[in-house]
């Protein structure tokens, strides 16, 4: 099915106030929300940055879930859609939804049999190295959940639930380091709190020790989904093009 655009409609709060003119705490997400692939089972969109992908208790109407379960149902007013995954509110890339619960449960029961392939592109603080010179390592921890939802990294298995991420150095100069990443398992936060444990945090990630930058927002992009349909046992694999912004920071090499 070929590429569509959903406008996110603007909060009230996102409107000129010309009578204070602060700068915003968080970017406005971008105003179109990509459809890159569809079929009659599943749905794949470009998440911009900035949007929740499911509802919070403060914010409930502004989710990547509610702007596509709208779409759906403009079509047919029976028409539902389900989460098979989520990607963190400042995370842009590709997001994958099921349009039965039969759909959804049958990826997610199943998951590293239909999943094939999740790669994360990142831009991290510092200069990545890996003894061996291969450029090429594994991130293994155990990550727990805080009250105030602040996830933490520990090498004890006692302190939470495994995590490994795979990670390759795709550039490095002194002040920022490309990565490709791609997930053995997805916890919450796996990829930010994993790499600021080994002291390199996401650019821009302030919740977990990333300083500002001039993108303005967490420079983590879900660039690659590979996934085979359950029923039919069609594959599909979808790239994400790297966001314009990412290229503000350094002389990356072109991605996607």
């Amino acid at each position: 099915m070929s590429m569509s655009d959903t406008h996110i409609p603007p909060f009230p709060a996102d409107r000129p106030d010309r009578s204070r003119r602060r700068p915003s705490r968080r970017p406005a997400p971008e105003t179109r929300l990509k459809v890159v692939e569809e079929d009659e089972d599943y749905l794949v969109i470009d998440k911009p940055a900035g949007l929740l992908s499911i509802a919070t208790d403060k914010e409930n109407t502004r989710t990547a879930f509610r702007i596509v379960s709208d779409m759906v149902k403009r079509r047919d007013p029976r028409n539902r859609i389900f989460v098979v995954h989520r990607l963190d509110r400042e995370t842009s890339g590709l997001m994958l939804f099921a349009k039965s619960q039969e759909a959804q449960s049958a990826i997610q029961h199943h998951w590293k049999s239909h999943i094939l392939r999740r790669r994360y592109i990142t831009i991290v603080e510092g200069k990545m190295q890996t003894g061996d010179g291969s450029g090429y390592g594994v991130i293994r921890s155990y990550l727990r959940e805080s009250k105030a939802r602040m996830v933490y990294s520990s090498p004890n298995p006692r302190n939470g639930v495994p995590a490994v991420t795979h990670y390759h150095i795709l550039y490095a100069s002194e002040r920022y380091s490309m990565l490709s990443c791609e997930l053995e398992t997805g916890r919450k936060n796996q990829i930010r709190v994993q790499l600021q444990g080994i002291g390199h945090p996401v650019a821009g990630d302030l919740k977990y020790g990333g300083q500002p930058t001039p993108m303005h927002r967490l420079a983590l992009h879900a660039f690659e989904l590979s996934f085979t349909n359950p029923r039919t046992g069609k594959s599909h694999h979808l790239i994400s093009p790297l966001p314009d912004s990412f290229y503000l920071l350094d002389d990356f090499p072109q991605i996607g």
